[in-house]
């Protein structure tokens, strides 16, 4: 690896925001160099410090293979964001490119209208079985910490939401304790077809960082 490409790597890493205002200031070949020289992970945090416009500009300036690797390295919603604004060919060829565990992810998030908040949400929020105990939900939240959020979604068998708790309450638990004694009622639901900028002064985010929606009433993701 060159001493400039060191150079870039090390710039992009410490400083995403000032790197994401030079790739948008950069010529497209200057753009595809950059991009195609950083690792998957931190052109990721480049893009997402970009506006969606400018940042399917530049994802479209690289291969295909380094797009789909950093696209994978991005939260599904932002990958979908970034999706719906490539042109058809792009978005066809970097889409097969993704894995079919990822290409499922972002299917459900695109079947929503722009706009709405299916179409930005955490498909693969961790939930938490109702008939769980303590023990057990934390032994869960430990094999899949990847997709653990503050807040833990309890869930029927149907997927249908029941409660949430914080992790420092489950953990604070009895081990034997149920989930359902421990959770609190589910009071806020947001409707997956509700446009984003109808819930901005919803008064859940006084008390929530996260709030759970509905998919056809079936299951459970998070926004």
């Amino acid at each position: 690896m060159s001493v400039l490409s060191l150079c870039a790597r090390e710039f992009a890493t410490k400083h995403p925001e000032e790197a994401a205002r030079v790739v948008g200031q950069e010529p497209a070949a200057d753009t595809q160099l950059l991009l195609g020289e950083l690792p998957a992970n931190i052109a990721a945090a480049v893009l997402s410090k970009m506006s969606l416009t400018a940042a399917a500009e530049a994802l479209s300036l690289v291969c295909p293979g380094h797009a789909a690797a950093v696209t994978t390295e991005l939260p599904p919603g932002n990958a979908a964001l970034l999706l719906r604004r490539l042109d058809p060919e792009l978005h066809s060829s970097l889409f097969a490119a993704l894995s079919e565990d990822l290409r499922d992810q972002l299917n459900r998030l695109l079947e929503y209208p722009n706009g709405t908040v299916g179409a930005v949400t955490d498909p693969e929020v961790l939930v938490i079985p109702e008939d769980l105990y303590a023990d057990a939900a934390q032994r869960l939240i430990r094999r899949r910490k990847a997709t653990v959020h503050h807040q833990l979604y309890v869930v029927d068998g149907s997927r249908r939401l029941l409660g949430y708790l914080h992790v420092r309450d489950l953990v604070r638990a009895s081990p034997k304790a149920s989930i359902i004694d421990v959770m609190q009622p589910a009071t806020v639901q947001v409707l997956v077809s509700s446009r984003l900028a109808s819930i901005v002064s919803h008064p859940a985010w006084r008390d929530l960082d996260a709030s759970p929606w509905w998919i056809r009433q079936e299951s459970c993701s998070v926004f």
